[in-house]
């Protein structure tokens, strides 16, 4: 497989530089350069519409081979749009390991992250790999994060599933259940990738 890496990409309209019909395109060609470029997109998230303030940013990876082109089109794209640049930050994972048993009395407590890699990792999955659609999160000022939309199948980050401000979502014997604005959602877990960074998970009927 070829070399690849992952990239957090951003963009921002806090100088209100941008029109909103404007930062709409521009935003639109944005996330559509990166999605034409890259591997897998791990999130798509974008500031809250009534904030005083815009920005967005796409988490992806993208092999090396095609890294320097997306680079020059997100350069036309700020020249297209008056932009003094986009925000690239290329990802260096590390892996943290254990320092206690977790029945060492006194040990942290197992997390939600913790719980679903549990089950994953004692339900292997046999079957063929499920294309998986993204979510739409939205990160209060408080920083609070939230899913506002989830497809039938999704791709969790396992980062998000460990991050200190996700609410409105709950985990138990392979059941995620998520509070989003259509209303409560119920995913059953199907397995984990890359391994165990992305966990997939399918709606309940």
């Amino acid at each position: 497989m070829a070399d690849t890496h992952t990239v957090y990409a951003s963009i921002g309209n806090s100088d209100d530089k941008l029109t909103q019909a404007r930062w709409s395109e521009f935003h639109g060609k944005f996330t559509a350069a990166v999605r034409s470029h890259s591997l897998r997109i791990y999130g798509d998230w974008t500031s809250p519409g009534a904030d005083p303030w815009q920005n967005a940013c796409v988490a992806f990876e993208i092999g090396s081979e095609t890294t320097a082109r997306l680079r020059r089109d997100l350069a036309e794209l700020a020249a297209e749009y008056d932009q003094g640049s986009i925000a690239w930050a290329e990802a260096e994972t590390q892996f943290i390991g254990p320092t206690t048993p977790a029945s060492v009395v006194g040990a942290a407590p197992s997390t939600l992250a913790d719980d679903v890699l549990d089950w994953a990792r004692e339900h292997p999955w046999t079957g063929d790999l499920i294309p998986a659609g993204d979510l739409t999160i939205e990160q209060d000022r408080d920083g609070t994060v939230r899913i506002v939309e989830a497809p039938e199948v999704i791709a969790v980050d396992i980062a998000l599933l460990r991050h200190h401000g996700l609410a409105g979502v709950a985990y138990a014997d392979g059941v995620l259940a998520i509070d989003t604005e259509s209303g409560a959602l119920r995913y059953r877990l199907l397995y984990a990738i890359d391994p165990g960074f992305v966990i997939v998970f399918r709606r309940e009927s």
